[in-house]
């Protein structure tokens, strides 16, 4: 039997169509706040809006944006990137700020997040938000992101960071399930990084394996 496909577009979106964008983040509760209070203006200001469409309907929306810009949530990612390992943040040229998105975005997300990292091509650090963001974080794995980090970010959200890296890490992996926030952050803290899903039965875990760290050079403290 033939299936359906659904049509798909990746494209940029508009100032005229920023209302759009609007309601997607009112959609996410608190967690889309920090967009919906924005002017038109802070807006632009935020970098490159881009859309994923179903059938020409928005299902998923989110900005890429330099670091320079003046916007709270990416003055709040400036901040959380100075805490980061520097190995993972050593020259960000791009924020890919936290999606907002429908139910139908999950299947498509990974290609729509690996289409904007090919056009994309400086190295960046994605936010997605702890509480609403897990139909998407398959998709960030799929993309060749790994999770380097569990920050709050603007409003003192809790955000998962994912970094464009791709450090040689273990072959031995520890499952976290998702809801352990605070074990994950610390995992993360001490020099594992999450490359990946893991299902078991009805849970979810992420798979969290230790960094191979590269051997210091002479006099390197």
């Amino acid at each position: 039997m033939e299936q359906w496909q659904p049509r798909l577009t990746a494209r940029r979106i508009v100032r005229s169509e920023y209302d759009q964008i609007r309601q997607m983040y009112q959609q996410m509760g608190r967690d889309g706040e920090w967009l919906t209070e924005m002017s038109i203006d802070e807006m632009d200001d935020a970098g490159d809006w881009w859309g994923l469409y179903c059938e020409e309907k928005l299902v998923l929306c989110c900005s890429v944006a330099r670091p320079d810009r003046s916007v709270m949530q990416i003055r709040a990612l400036c901040g959380a990137q100075k805490t980061l390992d520097k190995r993972y943040c050593m020259g960000t040229q791009y924020f890919w700020l936290p999606p907002a998105f429908s139910e139908q975005a999950g299947a498509f997300a990974g290609a729509f997040y690996g289409f904007l990292q090919r056009r994309y091509e400086g190295k960046g650090i994605a936010a997605l938000a702890v509480k609403t963001g897990a139909p998407l974080l398959h998709a960030f794995f799929a993309s060749r992101f790994q999770l380097i980090a569990v920050r709050p970010l603007q409003s003192l959200r809790p955000h998962y960071l994912f970094a464009q890296t791709r450090f040689p890490f273990s072959a031995e992996c520890r499952i976290i399930r998702e809801s352990e926030t605070l074990e994950l952050s610390r995992a993360l803290e001490n020099g594992g990084v999450g490359v990946g899903l893991f299902y078991r039965d009805k849970s979810r875990g992420i798979c969290i394996a230790p960094v191979s760290r590269p051997p210091k050079q002479e006099g390197e403290l």
